[in-house]
């Protein structure tokens, strides 16, 4: 990978790590789901133009939309709501990775050798020792939610195998139609009297808003579509693993978040575990898995 490219999977990775806090600072003025919905119509703005008819295929589309921008971005901002900061989340929410094998091997029979058992073991062990960090322990509904996140989002990236005739951008466009609808019936449902304080959204709200819509969704995956079509995905996707250090990072200088030595090497072993299960993914299933789960956001961040 040139020079260039590194920086630039640099700044995909700042962006996608200071996200977490910048979502975390706008729901301290409107709730979770409001917030999401925001993001949304900002991120369906930027992509009308890819917005297109699928014949045949809209089915599929709406499936990957509900289960990437309704069941992943809604239980991705809850647990970050429900968190005193977002550096646990930051490194939990890539968990996926290995809930996506899992799921690969119970619904298409897929097979994986000891290196990605080890890996997912490795991911299983940095978590418990996550979860038992004071800091952690005292947050673990936000924990809870943020593993049933991954869950959706691993569902998702494995749905999105069945669309690899969509462009990227059409899928993410559709994605964010879906994402509209629903959260703002969770929004409606849960949180009606957050709806009134729109109006009176800080400046800094809205560019905290822009900034996850614009950096982490546009820029940020759509550079990693453009990596991703110059390189390997075992070439870009272990880069990535930055994201949510540089999460980790940003939410101890904003939020003040205390990093014990329990939580580095929990969250060491996690990203450890993550690492071995993306680059040791040998199979070209596995390898579709992590294309699918690359182009999409997550996010996040993601």
């Amino acid at each position: 990978m040139s020079v260039r490219d590194l920086l630039f999977v640099g700044v995909i990775c700042a962006v996608w790590g200071f996200n977490f806090v910048t979502i975390k600072v706008a729901m301290a003025e409107l709730g979770p789901f409001t917030v999401s919905t925001l993001r949304f119509i900002m991120v369906l703005a930027c992509l009308i133009p890819f917005l297109k008819w699928m014949p045949g295929r809209m089915g599929r589309v709406m499936l990957v939309g509900l289960f990437l921008g309704v069941l992943h971005f809604s239980t991705f901002v809850y647990a970050i709501s429900l968190a005193d900061g977002v550096g646990a989340i930051a490194i939990l929410s890539q968990l996926y990775v290995p809930i996506a094998t899992v799921l690969a091997f119970f619904f298409f029979g897929e097979t994986f050798g000891k290196w990605r058992m080890g890996g997912i073991a490795i991911c299983v062990l940095g978590t418990l020792m996550l979860a038992f960090d004071p800091a952690v322990f005292d947050m673990l509904d936000a924990v809870l939610w943020i593993l049933i996140n991954a869950v959706c989002y691993a569902a998702a990236t494995l749905a999105m195998r069945s669309l690899r005739d969509v462009p990227a951008l059409t899928t993410q466009s559709w994605a964010a139609v879906v994402a509209i609808a629903g959260n703002t019936v969770l929004a409606v449902a849960f949180e009606p009297v957050a709806l009134e304080p729109i109006l009176d959204f800080s400046a800094l709200g809205w560019l905290c808003v822009a900034f996850s819509a614009v950096g982490a969704t546009i820029i940020g995956h759509g550079g990693v579509n453009y990596l991703l079509g110059k390189y390997e995905v075992g070439a870009v996707t272990p880069y990535l693993l930055a994201a949510p250090i540089f999460g980790t990072i940003s939410s101890a200088l904003v939020f003040g978040d205390a990093i014990s030595v329990q939580f580095v090497i929990g969250a060491a072993i996690v990203l450890l575990g993550v690492l071995i299960i993306t680059v040791r993914a040998g199979s070209k299933s596995a390898a579709a898995v992590a294309t699918a789960a690359a182009r999409q956001p997550a996010e996040e961040c993601r």
